[in-house]
């Protein structure tokens, strides 16, 4: 799992350098360069994660772990093989606090404006780096991003994410093939177990 989120950052990294290094010709005016954030040695990456100790107030007891640790030792290890494209990932990590969204305006103000990050991993108000800073996301939260903004990398699919191909090879595969579904109640009315079968 670690490795394969690892892959996922560094691909996504570099595809996106590619993109937006590469085919941007246009920022509009007030929009950070396209090339902020990359030397020939480093590449500045934001990370607004969630501040859980925030909602504590509220009752809110969920502990997932130190995501600077977490992240710092996912980067270490980046950078320890190589980084991007022999570039060394310097991470800015700031918390952020989940109740209404001016916090993560604020972190996405600060990432793109004041560290001046190339690229946003797991952000919130997504549309803030993409469309107004012209910031490259991955697995943005999903937001409507009007087009001409950054890239959203993200494994979620588009609104319409399946073209006839798609179907067409999905269909080849048996994916939409019939099935018979048989239900029975359990211990109450409420409790159904239900099995599907392919028909065949």
């Amino acid at each position: 799992m670690r490795k394969s989120f690892a892959s996922l950052v560094a691909g996504s990294l570099i595809l996106s350098a590619m993109v937006v290094l590469g085919g941007a010709s246009s920022v509009s005016a007030g929009s950070i360069p396209p090339s902020q954030g990359v030397t020939a040695t480093t590449i500045r990456v934001g990370i607004p994660y969630v501040d859980l100790a925030a909602v504590r107030q509220f009752g809110i007891t969920l502990d997932q772990g130190n995501y600077p640790d977490a992240y710092n030792a996912l980067i270490s290890d980046i950078n320890a093989h190589g980084g991007v494209d022999g570039r060394r990932l310097v991470p800015y990590l700031v918390a952020v606090n989940p109740v209404g969204t001016a916090p993560a305006m604020t972190a996405c103000t600060q990432l793109a404006e004041d560290d001046s990050v190339f690229v946003a991993i797991t952000p919130q108000q997504t549309d803030c780096y993409v469309q107004q800073y012209h910031v490259p996301v991955i697995a943005g939260s999903f937001q409507i991003v009007q087009s001409g903004g950054a890239p959203n990398f993200t494994l979620e699919p588009p609104l319409a994410a399946y073209d006839p191909v798609q179907l067409s090879a999905f269909a080849s595969r048996g994916v939409f093939k019939v099935r018979r579904w048989a239900c029975s109640p359990e211990v109450g009315p409420m409790n159904v177990s239900c099995r599907s079968s392919k028909r065949h």
